[in-house]
């Protein structure tokens, strides 16, 4: 079994996959900021940590930051406004 662990900068948030969910994930909050994810068989297959850099210092979070390359942006453009007809 493979344990993945990323860390988001942007929202301060580590996360860590123990195992992939089979069926539906339920989320549970266990205390404030920290969620584990249970999926149907009532395995904890993922925990997520909020305000991680005020449990975790931040030396030790940069070495499981998420790589620039693998965020994905978009671009939305708003809709075109419907002209009515003359």
């Amino acid at each position: 079994m493979t344990i993945r662990i990323a860390y988001d900068a942007g929202v301060d948030a580590l996360g860590v996959v123990l195992a992939k969910g089979k069926g539906r994930i339920r989320t549970l909050e266990v205390r404030p900021g920290v969620h584990l994810d249970f999926d149907a068989g009532g395995r904890c297959v993922a925990l997520e940590l909020l305000d991680a850099s005020v449990h975790i210092p931040r030396t030790t979070l940069a070495k499981y930051a998420a790589p620039a390359a693998r965020v994905r942006t978009a671009t939305v453009r708003a809709p075109r406004k419907a002209r009515r007809p003359k």
